[in-house]
């Protein structure tokens, strides 16, 4: 349906029913090249969702390019997201080559992220959100960081975030370039550059390391607390001396 008088900066919500088994979304099994771009990309935001985890202690794991299947009588059916936030993960997690939701201890990914590659960018603007609405899964981000998407499928957009609440229908909730908070992790998220950053404040002066940095700050604190411990002692022993 069309609306008359509406300009072309207006914005228009769809909502829709998905069919859950449509024979195309049986995934072949050859792997899909990506570029080096992408490969970065989806591994930086995995080091920073992996040192938000290390930092605050919780019980989860994020998993690249895992299986995500939900029928267990059709199980090529499904989605490999680039990455899934997994919370708690299954006790087999480390061997893991399948999330399989029939099963009692294999839970629905909180979040799922997406990153549009050259080689398909009308994936993640066309059927991907239709997937992830049908497997359960909560929230997912499509990142758009070089702006690849199809103009004719309403791209490019730096950053999408689709979500459910409760009951309420699978939707997108947010298309820009950020900041937009996040539920699923608590956190603000933008697109800077050709990159993604992840803070706790909307002002972003509380960026989230990844776990390498983490670690080095860390180091350097140890380091400093020691420097500093070093040159109280030394004080301390020419003060006796003095004495």
């Amino acid at each position: 349906m069309m609306t008359a008088g509406l300009g072309t900066s207006a914005r228009i919500q769809l909502q829709y029913e998905v069919r859950s088994v449509p024979d195309t979304w049986e995934l072949p099994e050859v792997l899909v090249p990506e570029s080096r771009f992408h490969e970065l990309l989806v591994d930086h935001v995995r080091a920073l969702l992996s040192g938000w985890i290390e930092r605050t202690g919780r019980n989860a794991i994020v998993a690249r390019n895992l299986a995500l299947r939900w029928l267990e009588e059709r199980p090529k059916v499904g989605v490999d997201p680039d990455l899934c936030l997994i919370e708690p993960p299954p006790p087999d997690h480390e061997h893991l080559v399948s999330l399989c939701t029939w099963k009692p201890d294999h839970p629905v990914p909180s979040l799922a992220v997406e990153v549009v590659s050259a080689g398909n960018p009308y994936k993640d603007y066309t059927f991907v959100q239709d997937k992830y609405a049908v497997s359960g899964v909560r929230e997912l981000w499509v990142i758009d960081a070089l702006l690849l998407g199809p103009r004719s499928l309403g791209g490019p957009v730096p950053l999408q975030l689709w979500r459910r609440e409760g009951g309420d229908p699978f939707a997108c909730v947010y298309r820009g370039g950020g900041p937009f908070r996040s539920p699923a992790v608590d956190a603000w998220v933008r697109v800077a550059g050709e990159s993604v950053e992840i803070a706790d404040d909307p002002s972003f002066v509380r960026r989230w390391p990844t776990q390498v940095q983490a670690h080095r700050e860390w180091a350097e604190l140890e380091r400093a607390r020691a420097d500093d411990l070093e040159r109280q002692l030394r004080e301390l022993e020419a003060e006796r001396r003095r004495k």
